[in-house]
């Protein structure tokens, strides 16, 4: 009867305030907060690292990203400057590496992505107009605070903890929801978000159990509200690279 009794309390007080009895926010209310702190960033960069493994493959790169944002009515404009390079099929031998370098130039209209990879030696350039659909779903990715709002409408997460990463205070988020990228493998990702700033700092991705996929980035050096050089977004391909224009109409 006392179990029930406690039992009760909980789920009376989690009606009442919204929050579980042991102080963990909802989801809900912890992306009300990052909606508040999105709108106070303006400018922003970072550093991050990832590496996959899906045995016998596997990849890791390195990068930095720079963004402005500029309100514009109810939306806003999104300008960023992404580099990275790394390496894939490095778990394969000599003759399944491919270097690659990436170069994602965005004035807030226009997107271009250059890729050069080694295996044949070639640069390709992709020019794409930014929709209201593909700022959603991708380039908000490239800002610190609503990366987290990206990804929950993929995972569906759900607040389940607290630690500190690096002396820094994290909320832990994990998803209640395969992810359709899993490709109808079980799928658990893992979000850690900054208390104070609001920032992720680490997503690890898990496919199968951790048979199949492995996924992890970490962030670092995040700064806010910063000088930028608004050369940074502009873009001119580079001689020789195949360029794939989507902002053309098709015939």
């Amino acid at each position: 009867m006392r179990r029930l009794s406690v039992a009760t309390c909980c789920v009376l007080l989690i009606l009442a305030t919204g929050r579980p009895a042991w102080g963990l926010p909802t989801i809900e209310q912890l992306l009300k907060t990052l909606d508040g702190a999105a709108d106070k960033l303006k400018s922003y960069s970072y550093e991050s690292k990832s590496q996959s493994r899906c045995f016998p493959h596997g990849s890791r790169h390195i990068g930095t990203c720079v963004g402005v944002i500029a309100r514009e009515g109810d939306g806003h404009l999104h300008k960023f400057h992404e580099l990275a390079e790394g390496v894939e099929g490095e778990n394969c031998g000599p003759d399944c590496r491919n270097e690659r370098a990436l170069k994602h130039v965005c004035d807030g209209k226009v997107s271009w992505l250059e890729i050069t990879q080694s295996r044949p030696r070639h640069t390709t350039v992709r020019k794409s107009p930014v929709t209201e659909d593909r700022r959603r779903k991708s380039y908000d990715l490239m800002n610190p605070i609503l990366r987290t709002h990206a990804w929950h409408r993929e995972y569906a997460f759900r607040v389940t903890g607290e630690k500190v990463i690096k002396g820094e205070a994290v909320w832990v988020l994990t998803s209640t929801a395969q992810s359709r990228r899993s490709q109808g493998y079980p799928a658990v990702c893992t979000l850690y978000v900054g208390k104070k700033d609001c920032f992720i700092r680490r997503k690890h991705v898990i496919v199968g159990g951790g048979v199949g996929y492995t996924f992890e980035t970490i962030y670092s050096n995040i700064r806010t509200n910063i000088d930028v050089d608004p050369k940074l977004f502009e873009y001119t391909p580079p001689k020789g690279a195949r360029v794939e224009d989507k902002t053309e109409p098709t015939q």
